[in-house]
């Protein structure tokens, strides 16, 4: 197959316990499941429950990694310029939409200029020169996400810094994004969270189950879900400002990573200016 998709999952040692929903899920819910390249990022587990699954494991000598560096190793064994990523707890609810998910990542496939097309939708973007894609404003709040989109590895690697956390990439990283040349693209809001069809907020939040979502899973998979993360009843509209405010605070904290990201934005500016000069 031309362009063959390539699935990385993020996940921990930790959240083992969601790998076997998981995939039980995704064998359910794509027909084709042998059309993809699918990995399991983890620290020293591996996963053999079904066979399409690749085990990535970059961890040894207990070393305690960081997200951002357990995404780094993963992308150093990947030989595909482009992936889908996808955390462990996004879990694909209902059938994929093959066809628009093989559009999509034809478009990232063939088109270098672009960095990030994401299956959700962004309010501050506008329609792009692509069928059902809108291409992101500049300086918008989460130009920079990790919901559930393709990217193309190097500009991934380019925009990751060593020591950050999923949190602190999306926040950091969309500074670093401003100015960055390449474009970020989003599903207009028709197809919203309609191709691949997950919880918002994930399963798992603050390390316990999304009860409603824990519910859903083991009706939809037969599974039993043995847990000990215990269960949570999350309502994502109360006190959102306050955990926005409060994830802010914590981020800008970390001087060293601020001071770095808008190190990494001016020298964008710089080097825009002077290709304009140049032209």
């Amino acid at each position: 197959m031309k362009n063959k998709p390539l699935i990385l999952v993020s996940s921990t040692d930790s959240y083992s316990d969601t790998w076997e929903p998981f995939f039980t899920l995704l064998e359910k819910n794509i027909i084709n499941i042998t059309d993809y390249k699918i990995y399991l990022l983890s620290d020293t587990k591996s996963y053999n429950g079904h066979s399409f699954v690749n085990n990535i494991q970059v961890s040894s000598n207990n070393e305690i990694l960081s997200w951002s560096e357990r995404i780094l190793r993963a992308l150093d064994n990947l030989d595909s310029e482009t992936l889908f990523l996808v955390f462990d707890d996004y879990f694909l609810m209902s059938k994929l939409d093959e066809d628009k998910f093989k559009e999509f990542n034809n478009i990232i496939c063939e088109n270098k200029d672009i960095a990030n097309l994401r299956l959700v939708h962004e309010k501050k973007s506008f329609p792009s020169s692509y069928n059902h894609l809108n291409k992101v404003k500049n300086l918008v709040g989460y130009k920079n996400s990790l919901m559930p989109g393709f990217w193309r590895k190097e500009d991934l690697i380019n925009l990751i810094q060593i020591g950050e956390s999923p949190w602190q990439f999306e926040l950091l990283g969309t500074i670093r994004t401003y100015f960055y040349p390449k474009t970020f693209l989003v599903v207009n809001q028709q197809l919203s969270s309609k191709i691949y069809n997950f919880p918002f907020s994930g399963g798992i939040i603050k390390g316990k189950w999304v009860l409603d979502e824990y519910n859903k899973i083991k009706k939809i998979t037969g599974l039993t879900l043995n847990t000990k993360r215990g269960f949570i009843i999350w309502d994502p509209n109360k006190n959102k400002y306050l955990r926005k405010f409060t994830l802010l605070k914590n981020t800008l904290k970390e001087k060293k990573l601020v001071t770095k990201s808008i190190i990494f934005m001016f020298n964008n500016i710089i080097k825009t200016k002077k290709n304009r000069f140049l032209k």
